[in-house]
C-alpha cells in the first residue's frame, strides 16, 4: 500500500491559527506564536537503544543494563528549536513515548499511536537484522496513525561500530535507505546516526524531528 500525504491530509484540521490532529487538542502547533506541543513515539526491534537515547535526550545519563519496557514509557521534554527555513526560534514540548519492541506487545502497541505528530525510527547499526526490520515498524507507524506521519531514520550505538565493522550496518547503507524513503513517500525523510552512550548526536535527532514537523505542518 502506497501512502500519500495527500491521502492523510483530512486528518489534520485548521482552527484558530492551531494545527489539531482528528480535533485532539492535546497535540497542537501554533502557527503564529511558534509553539509546537506535539506526541511523538519511538520505535524498532528490542535492545536498539529506544530507552537510553530517551534518557540520554532528558539528560539523564546512560546504563550498561538493558531493561526491556514493559509496554511503553512516558517522558516529556522542552526545548528550543530555531527553524531552518524561517530563522525564527520556536518552543517545544516533545511528549515522548517509548513503545515496546518486543513481538509479545504488538497487540497493545497500536494504543499508543493516537494523535502522535513524530516519529524516531530506531536500529542498531551493530545488528543488521534490527536495519532490515525497520520496514515493519514504517508500516506500523503509518497503519495505527492512518496517516503520513514524519520520522527520522536512527542508526545508534555508532560507538560500538570499530569492534566488528565488517559486520555493521554503513552509513552509506541507511543514508541511500533513507532516499529511497524521501522518494517514496514524496516528503523528506532524514537520516542520521547516534550514540547513545557518549551522546553523540542524540538531540540532533530529535531537533531534527521536530524541524520535520514543523515543515510538515508549514
Amino acid at each position: 500500500m502506497r501512502y500519500d500525504n495527500k491521502v492523510y491530509a483530512h486528518k489534520l484540521s485548521l482552527k484558530n491559527n492551531y494545527i489539531y490532529v482528528n480535533d485532539d487538542r492535546r497535540e497542537w502547533m501554533s502557527i503564529e506564536e511558534r509553539i509546537i506541543r506535539a506526541k511523538i513515539v519511538l520505535l524498532g526491534e528490542p535492545a536498539v537503544g529506544k530507552t537510553t537515547i530517551t534518557k540520554r535526550f532528558l539528560g539523564k545519563g546512560f546504563s550498561q543494563v538493558y531493561k526491556p519496557t514493559i509496554g511503553a514509557e512516558f517522558y516529556v521534554k522542552n526545548f528550543s528549536l530555531v527553524d531552518q527555513v524561517s530563522g525564527k526560534e520556536y518552543q517545544v514540548q516533545f511528549l515522548i513515548w517509548d513503545i515496546a519492541g518486543h513481538e509479545h506487545f504488538a497487540r497493545i502497541r497500536k494504543l499508543y499511536f493516537k494523535g502522535t505528530l513524530g516519529a524516531l525510527i530506531l536500529y542498531d547499526v551493530t545488528r543488521p537484522q534490527t536495519f532490515y526490520a525497520v520496514p515493519n515498524w514504517i508500516q506500523e507507524l503509518l497503519t495505527y496513525s492512518g496517516r503520513f506521519v514524519p520520522f527520522v531514520l536512527v542508526g545508534n550505538k555508532i560507538d560500538l561500530r570499530t569492534k566488528n565493522p565488517s559486520g555493521c550496518v554503513m552509513t552509506s547503507q541507511g543514508a541511500e535507505y533513507a532516499k529511497i524513503l524521501s522518494n517514496f513517500f514524496k516528503y523528506p525523510i532524514l537520516f542520521i546516526e547516534t550514540s547513545a552512550k557518549t551522546g553523540e548526536n542524540v538531540e540532533k535527532a530529535f531537533a531534527y524531528l521536530a524541524q520535520s514537523i514543523i515543515n510538515f505542518m508549514r
